[in-house]
């Protein structure tokens, strides 16, 4: 395996501490962002962006023959509070992209579309 610029290796006797320790700051950012406090260092505020990135990564090119609805809703929250779409707008588009007709969108945000949009605030609300 190549070994990364800045990487160094762990003892195989420590590395159950070492990944206990990632999972503890891990879980603690978590915990930080739900609260609502902010990430004040520039350090927690990459690691929550590189771990976003790499879930990125990770989501199948075979998608299951159902889409969660939930995650539907975050993708509405994220074209209206992030690419200032009209909720009409990112509505179309997300029936273009499941295609599906608006109506079944409309029918999923019912039901998420307030949690979603807690998640994935505005930019001026974020500020």
């Amino acid at each position: 395996m190549a070994r990364k610029k800045n990487a160094f290796p762990v003892a195989a006797d420590k590395r159950p501490l070492v990944v206990k320790a990632q999972r503890d700051l891990i879980r603690a950012m978590a915990d930080r962002l739900e609260s609502g406090k902010p990430f004040a260092r520039t350090a927690e505020r990459k690691l929550a962006a590189d771990i976003l990135r790499a879930w990125a990564k990770h989501v199948p090119d075979d998608m299951p023959e159902y889409v969660d609805s939930a995650q539907v809703a975050i993708h509405f929250a994220c074209l209206v509070n992030l690419q200032d779409q009209t909720r009409v707008a990112a509505t179309a588009e997300l029936a273009d992209i499941y295609s599906v007709q608006s109506e079944i969108i409309s029918a999923v945000l019912e039901k998420f579309e307030e949690p979603a949009m807690r998640l994935v605030p505005n930019r001026a609300d974020a500020a």
